[in-house]
């Protein structure tokens, strides 16, 4: 048919019973989140504090060391030992801070 010659690639089709304009609002205002950079604004201080760290794999463990943070192995679980600041509201994002907000799943 005709429609479907022009439903190609990276297009779809959209049935609603919203009106139009609140349609284009909705999608205007849409914005996917995503994890920082390295080199982008930290837009929020964002601090990991002391305890075990629920649901970090044991093997995760010299990675986060090497990232910086005070990370120790009590009885097969991490647990960081000092409350740490991955990072602070308006500095810029080094490739380790960026890394360690992906792996606490904390997008800016």
């Amino acid at each position: 048919s005709e429609l479907s010659a022009d439903v190609v690639g990276l297009r779809g089709l959209l049935f609603t019973n919203r009106s139009e304009a609140e349609v284009l609002d909705f999608f205007a205002g849409y914005a996917k989140t995503d994890y920082a950079r390295s080199g982008a604004t930290a837009t929020a201080t964002v601090t990991i504090p002391t305890g075990e760290l629920e649901g970090m794999s044991h093997t995760m463990t010299p990675t986060l060391t090497k990232l910086g943070m005070p990370v120790k192995l009590v009885r097969g679980v991490v647990v960081n030992t000092s409350d740490y600041d991955i990072c602070r509201e308006g500095e810029t994002l080094n490739p380790d801070q960026a890394r360690l907000l992906k792996l606490f799943e904390k997008p800016l």
